[in-house]
């Protein structure tokens, strides 16, 4: 039976201060795995309605899972719950994984270059630096997909978009050097999805756009060369990989093998012909190291007959993931990130929304089939390692050793059909000297009441976010993660069900 459970939640911060020599050094992972090895990653669902996090995508598959991904708008905008973006990224969903996973940023300029300013990348910069501080391995995508009209505010704009990455990977180094940055483009098959050069917005967007000088733009001129920044403005290039269906059509119908080869190599899977390559020019030949820096199968939820979701899904994990042959003969792919949405798109047609659901670790049914073959060639994917969650990480950065130690006490009441039962749990949180970002997981204590619950909380010191959640175990579903401003008490509202 289940019953709904009202949790309060109020979290008062004590501020400590501890000596360094005290803390012990967990290593962070490394950016890039070894040669023979992959990472995989999972961009989950954060939005109103699903709130997915890291630790429950870990416990579902039995895997602990090296790289998670988290979007950022720019300039900082308010976190928003409904479509799960904003600021700050919730990185410390990670944290809760007790693993020394990394954490992958795309951040999305959505208001265009023009309105970030040198400060605004130094703010990132700065959050970057903070996360390398407190041991995470950190990933940049900066602008994904920046050759498409979809993203509206800074797509298809060549000229902009160097000028733009150029200024952000130099004053993004300059204050964490050691951010991955990548370069992330859509890929190719199908370019240039229904785009024209009359719509290029200056001479010199057509100019560079129009890379076979015939007055046209069409799949033969070349996706990703206007948009390269230079060798020596990005440390791995990745793109974006979907099958959504037959030449791109909302059908249910499973994708053929191949799919991904041919996606690097610029060859159209449904009728041969040639787009722009990728593979060669951008990992193989400067010997870089390249991602699947997004991708899945979409199963079209509302559309009736063809294939299953677990055939669409498992096509795509065979071809992509758990494709030896294809990692052997693209030995710079270095990481593969799953897409872990569902969500509506715009419909084939072009008229009406057509709901998508890219997930291959929700559904049990599917998530069991997947770990299964994952465990045929587990050897080959390289896994985060587990950390003590009560132990700090002690850098090798200079300057960066964590000395602050701010104590959170956190009370809930939980009310359900067994009666009402309060629980507390003390959070420990550990800061670099500057003092602006902390983080920590918890021990709880309860008694009486089943399920046992448990409290996660979040914060940054110098006044400007805290954050918090609920959750417990045997929970079907909970929602959370509440951010609001710093301050001597936190009050939060987490309704949970409860099996």
């Amino acid at each position: 039976m289940k019953f709904s459970v009202s949790v309060l939640l109020c979290c008062l911060l004590h501020p400590i201060v501890a000596s360094a020599s005290s803390l012990h050094k967990r290593a962070p992972i490394a950016p890039f795995p070894a040669d023979d090895q992959v990472y995989l990653g999972l961009w989950l669902n954060g939005q109103q309605g699903y709130s997915d996090t890291p630790a429950a995508a870990n416990a579902r598959m039995n895997l602990s899972f090296p790289v998670f991904q988290f979007g950022q708008r720019i300039p900082r905008q308010e976190f928003n719950y409904v479509v799960g973006v904003g600021w700050p990224a919730f990185v410390y969903l990670a944290d809760w994984t007790n693993s020394n996973a990394a954490y992958f940023l795309t951040i999305y300029p959505d208001e265009g270059y023009e309105a970030v300013t040198d400060g605004d990348l130094a703010a990132l910069g700065q959050q970057l630096a903070e996360y390398e501080a407190n041991g995470r391995t950190v990933y940049l995508r900066y602008a994904p997909e920046m050759q498409g009209i979809w993203n509206a505010a800074y797509g298809s704009r060549p000229t902009a978009f160097i000028e733009e990455w150029r200024r952000m990977y130099t004053i993004v180094k300059s204050l964490a050097p050691s951010t991955v940055i990548v370069w992330s483009p859509n890929f190719s098959i199908g370019y240039p999805w229904g785009q024209s050069l009359d719509m290029a917005t200056t001479p010199a967007d057509r100019a560079l756009l129009d890379t076979n000088n015939d007055g046209q733009l069409t799949y033969q001129d070349d996706a990703y060369s206007p948009y390269y920044p230079g060798d020596e403005y990005l440390d791995a290039a990745g793109l974006s990989i979907y099958y959504k269906g037959p030449n791109g059509q909302d059908l249910n119908e499973a994708q053929q093998g191949g799919f991904c080869e041919k996606s690097f190599a610029g060859i159209d899977p449904w009728d041969g012909r040639r787009t722009a390559e990728f593979y060669q020019t951008y990992c193989a030949t400067p010997n870089r190291p390249c991602f699947i820096s997004e991708g899945a199968s979409a199963y079209h939820v509302d559309i009736r007959g063809g294939d299953s979701h677990l055939d669409l899904a498992r096509a795509w994990w065979q071809d992509c993931i758990t494709n030896t042959t294809f990692f052997s003969t693209h030995p710079q792919i270095k990481m593969v990130m799953m897409y872990e949405f569902e969500k509506y798109e715009t419909a084939a047609s072009n008229v009406g929304q057509d709901l998508r659901d890219f997930r291959s670790t929700n559904d049990s049914q599917i998530a069991t089939a997947f770990r299964a073959d994952i465990e045929s060639m587990i050897d080959s994917f390289a896994w985060a390692e587990p950390v003590d969650p009560n132990v700090a990480i002690e850098t090798d950065l200079p300057g960066t050793n964590p000395v602050l130690v701010s104590e959170a006490t956190m009370t809930a009441t939980v009310s359900g059909v067994s009666g009402v039962e309060t629980l507390v749990f003390t959070e420990t949180f550990f800061s670099s000297p500057s003092p602006s970002y902390i983080s920590g997981t918890p021990t709880d204590s309860a008694d009486g009441l089943n399920p046992t619950g448990s409290g996660i909380a979040s914060a940054v010191v110098s006044g400007v976010n805290v954050a918090a959640a609920a959750d417990a175990s045997g929970a079907s579903s909970t929602s959370g993660a509440i951010k609001t401003s710093a301050g001597a008490l936190l009050v939060i509202s987490v309704l949970a069900l409860f099996v």
